[in-house]
């Protein structure tokens, strides 16, 4: 798990009560890092990657920062998704969480990242450009 200091952003959305109350240790907030996986809709992927994990306080605020990443969850309802691939991300919630910060992204397929949209990328709490993941293909057996 890492722990941080809240940004700006951070706090007023603690003030205005948008997020759960996040633990506390040591002054620092507690964080875990969220996946989102996209959804081929349409036969294509979109920027900023095919996975993207995203560091934040809870559930509700991962899915606030990966909006503002241009994550969407509602495409087929908007028009922007093939309706019969379904949507191309689903919001984030406790399952798909972990206290371990990701430090490469492991595949048991051929990949579909490209140069223009990359296997897998993280965003950390503070920061607002994506760190690359680097791959690591395994065979399945």
């Amino acid at each position: 798990m890492t722990t941080k200091k809240p940004t700006r952003a951070e706090k007023k959305h603690l003030k205005q009560g948008e997020m759960d109350k996040p633990s506390k240790s040591a002054g620092r907030l507690k964080t875990k890092y969220y996946e989102f996986r996209q959804n081929n809709s349409g036969g294509s992927f979109h920027k900023p990657a095919v996975v993207v994990y995203v560091e934040a306080l809870d559930a509700k605020h991962a899915n606030s920062r990966a909006e503002e990443l241009g994550i969407y969850f509602d495409g087929v309802e908007q028009g922007s998704d093939c309706s019969c691939c379904g949507d191309r991300w689903h919001a984030a919630d406790e399952y798909y969480s972990s206290d371990t910060e990701p430090t490469e992204y492991v595949l048991e397929y051929s990949g579909w990242g490209t140069e223009k949209v990359p296997e897998a990328v993280k965003y950390r709490l503070g920061e607002e450009h994506p760190i690359l993941l680097p791959v690591r293909k395994v065979e399945r057996k």
